[in-house]
């Protein structure tokens, strides 16, 4: 396309504020009024501005932008970037899909998202570094000049009816805005030196434009319109494009301005949506990841171009890190609570590892991993300089096995730090908005190298599945008269133990209309847990203890009712305390995973009443090996009076080699006995071995 004014549709209402401070058409002498014609370089700008030859003050402009590519002075975002061995010729054929013009508005759905963010241009960035073939950046320049030809801004159906941007699906929505200005100035500072002088002129003005709206929309729409700093992940992305576009581009008059605005709504953002447990108050480890990245980026750029930002709460930024480590399964993936995938966590592991100069957060990285420069899912590169950095690391076990970020409501209980490990997650916690599922006091189960009791998670927003995926029918929780879990601040964790011996966590969540869940849950260390439910209600109804299971052949012992995997690996052993006084079904439900989706085994146990107990010993084991398991529900008695289940209980577990016996109290009233054990506080465990000999003895 020819160089000129930057297009845009008029408007048939009247303006709304944030179109009206806009240059939505900029021409030549605006846009190079808008530029510092004083900045060190741009004096053969300045002198052909001055006789308003606009024409050869492009042309200088131009020349300008290509030599400064090349100056080690310039403004940085990679230092030394070398071309990843990754980067095979399968990743540079592959992107050439992406060099053709394109339908960019695709209608009310993700693909406009995705089409207008530019996510690709990384790989057309990586292939044209590492072939040096300038058919790359020729791509770029017809994506770049066609979409700047024919996206105006922003169009009538892109703002809702108060004159604000629309949040999704249109080409100028404000998150769009950001992640497309992160992705053309990491493209078009690798292509500079090669783009002809009208593609220059056309995506500086561009760049002009994306900055005074990723300005102007974040001062209206969020401290004006909302009127508190509460904000939500999307305005990181915005700000760290604003960010780039200001720190980048520092001949434009208003890059500090820019600049400075980014990283103060940066500043709030992290101390105002970061609980101080360290977790985002969204709560999904996926956009807790994002924002990582996100933030990884600000201050990585901060540091490269000597910017001040001791604004910036790096303390609460290090504990971000701590949620990632101390959640991570034991095969270095992120558990896919909420809005989740199952992702390996290998380039946040680095990330933090190299800023914090962390060896436990090394340790967690596998083995194969590359020390090379590293691709993110085609997102940006990691500079050498961060990798040096972790090589130098010597890796560390970390300290803790089992961990609680009481503030968010997850709490972790891991056996080891080895592949092997044992490892359940419990969750009781706020409501984190959109991207939170209705999952409270869920667990998600990993032994021996296996996921055996999977959260559903969510790969992406546009299946006809997503509204299950969020419900709680898909969460290892129980479900009542198989209605939703509501959205209520009243819950409560009352109490978390780690030890040596064994972990414990106690949390009750109100599920409204008279019915109250509170759950239990005991982990014999190394090897196994106890579930303890108790539900509480005014009327009869319909309990669901739920399981889920990745796709798998499940056997359901009819007599015992206890549920086994036949993974080929390791697998799991579901065994209920009454099998009698319940019912098991077996169903196949999805669950998201890598490849966008797959059918589970969703098993529940089924009890009816007013107020009900499910007591479930989860016993995992390792490939080869087939343990039969026996759990015998005891009687507790106070006085001499037989306690009923809900009030306390007692477990015979009988295990090939030793007997366990487990009693719990659900009352704060005086001391129980069960058979020949007193229980005088809430827990009593003791494990006996084939002679009848006292082995271990634990009281809580």
């Amino acid at each position: 396309m020819d160089r000129g004014d930057v297009p845009s549709n008029a408007f048939e209402a009247e303006p709304t504020t944030i179109r009206a401070q806009m240059s939505t058409n900029i021409s030549d002498e605006a846009f190079f009024d808008a530029l510092d014609l004083t900045h060190p370089g741009l004096e053969d700008v300045n002198a052909a501005v001055n006789n308003q030859d606009y024409d050869q003050a492009a042309i200088e402009l131009a020349a300008y932008m290509r030599s400064r590519g090349r100056q080690t002075t310039s403004p940085k975002f990679y230092v030394d970037s070398d071309i990843p061995s990754e980067l095979s010729s399968e990743s540079v054929r592959a992107s050439s899909a992406w060099m053709s013009v394109s339908d960019w508005d695709r209608g009310d759905n993700d693909e406009t998202d995705f089409m207008n963010r530019f996510y690709w241009l990384h790989a057309l960035r990586l292939a044209y570094e590492y072939t040096g073939d300038e058919k790359y950046a020729d791509a770029f320049e017809v994506q770049a000049n066609d979409w700047i030809g024919n996206v105006s801004f922003p169009q009538k159906n892109e703002l809702t009816g108060d004159g604000y941007p629309k949040r999704f699906h249109s080409p100028w929505s404000p998150l769009s805005a950001g992640k497309r200005s992160q992705n053309f100035v990491v493209a078009y500072m690798a292509f500079a030196p090669v783009l002809d002088d009208d593609t220059h002129i056309n995506i500086l003005k561009s760049m002009l434009q994306h900055a005074q709206y990723l300005y102007l929309v974040n001062e209206e729409c969020y401290y004006g319109r909302e009127g508190d700093p509460s904000f939500i992940n999307m305005q990181v992305d915005e700000m760290v494009g604003l960010a780039m576009i200001g720190t980048m581009f520092p001949e434009f008059k208003e890059s500090r301005n820019w600049v400075d605005r980014a990283y103060d709504i940066l500043y709030d953002h992290i101390e105002y949506n970061v609980y101080p447990d360290g977790v985002h108050k969204e709560l999904t480890p996926r956009y807790h990841n994002a924002m990582l990245w996100n933030y990884f980026l600000a201050i990585r750029m901060a540091e490269l171009n000597n910017l001040n930002i001791s604004g910036f709460d790096m303390a609460t930024y290090e504990k971000m890190f701590d949620f990632m480590l101390y959640t991570a399964e034991p095969d270095g993936k992120s558990p896919p609570i909420g809005d989740s995938e199952n992702a390996q966590l290998d380039v946040f592991l680095v990330m933090g590892a190299s800023l914090f100069e962390r060896g436990d957060l090394k340790y967690l990285t596998r083995e194969d991993f590359s020390t090379n420069l590293m691709l993110m899912g085609g997102d940006l590169i990691l500079q050498r300089r961060v990798m040096e950095r972790f090589q130098k690391l010597v890796p560390v076990e970390p300290t803790e096995t089992s961990y609680a970020f009481g503030n968010a409501g997850f709490y972790v209980m891991r056996s080891d730090w080895t592949m092997d490990a044992r490892y359940l997650l419990f969750k009781n916690g706020p409501w984190g908005g959109t991207h939170s599922h209705r999952d409270q006091l869920g667990i998600e189960v990993y032994a021996y190298g296996n996921r055996l009791i999977v959260d559903s998670g969510i790969t992406d927003y546009s299946g006809s599945d997503v509204g299950y995926l969020r419900s709680t029918g898909a969460h290892n929780t129980v479900m009542v008269d198989h209605g939703e879990q509501p959205i209520t601040s009243d819950y409560r964790v009352d109490e978390w133990t780690a030890s040596d011996d064994y972990d414990f966590v106690d949390g009750t969540y109100d599920w409204g209309e008279g019915v109250t869940h509170r759950r239990k849950v005991f982990f014999v260390k190394p090897e196994y847990w106890i579930i303890c439910d108790i539900l509480e209600g005014n009327d009869d109804h319909d309990f669901y203890q739920l399981f889920h299971f990745l796709p798998t052949e499940i056997e359901i012992d009819p007599v015992y009712n206890s549920v086994r995997t036949n993974y080929d690996g390791a697998n799991v052993l579901l065994v209920p305390a009454d099998a009698q006084k319940l019912s098991v079904e077996l169903f196949e439900k999805p669950v998201a995973d890598d490849k966008g989706g797959s059918m589970t085994q969703h098993v529940y146990y089924k009890k009816s009443g007013k107020t009900v107990s499910f007591y479930t010993v989860i016993y995992p084991y390792k490939k080869g090996e087939h343990p039969e398991i026996d759990v015998t529900q005891l009687s507790v008695t106070e006085n001499e009076k037989t306690l009923t289940p809900e009030q306390a209980t007692g477990l015979k577990i009988e295990i090939e080699d030793y007997t366990d016996y487990f009693l719990i109290s659900n009352t704060d009233t005086g001391s129980k006995k069960c058979e020949d054990i007193e229980l005088d506080g809430k827990i009593t465990y003791i494990r006996k071995d084939k002679a009848g000999t006292v082995v271990k003895t634990i009281e809580k």
